[in-house]
């Protein structure tokens, strides 16, 4: 059984998600649901920091939750907004390490809570 302290850590894959599981039914369910992120450990922030696959998606961690036995990460990219890709990224990694889906958009969903501190004003992030 997988250590869930260290949530995605532990489960994550060296591959990308493929396009093709992004902003589909799956990423659209877990959207819509009601989650409480958590800020990712000091484990799971190494991991992301080392990992080439995720850092080209965005570049930094900002909460991760387990929601059932998936792992969920939520990224921020510095660069967004039309030609560049939406500012939030998430995606959802099954007990195997493998991609479930994943989520590209504009605004954090509002049935989602965040931990405190987690969201800075885009200034401070560049």
């Amino acid at each position: 059984m997988t250590d869930r302290r260290e949530g995605f850590a532990n489960k994550v894959t060296k591959e990308a998600p493929s396009a093709g599981l992004m902003n589909g039914r799956r990423a659209n369910e877990r959207l819509a649901r009601a989650v409480a992120w958590r800020v990712p450990t000091d484990t799971e922030q190494k991991t992301f920091e080392a990992h080439k696959t995720l850092k080209t998606y965005a570049e930094f961690l900002v909460a991760a939750v387990e929601v059932d036995d998936e792992s969920w990460i939520l990224m921020e990219r510095v660069w967004h907004g039309f030609p560049d890709p939406p500012r939030w990224i998430f995606i959802a990694f099954d007990p195997n390490g493998r991609t479930i889906c994943g989520g590209d958009f504009d605004h954090i969903p509002t049935n989602w809570t965040m931990p405190e501190g987690a969201i800075l004003p885009l200034e401070e992030n560049v």
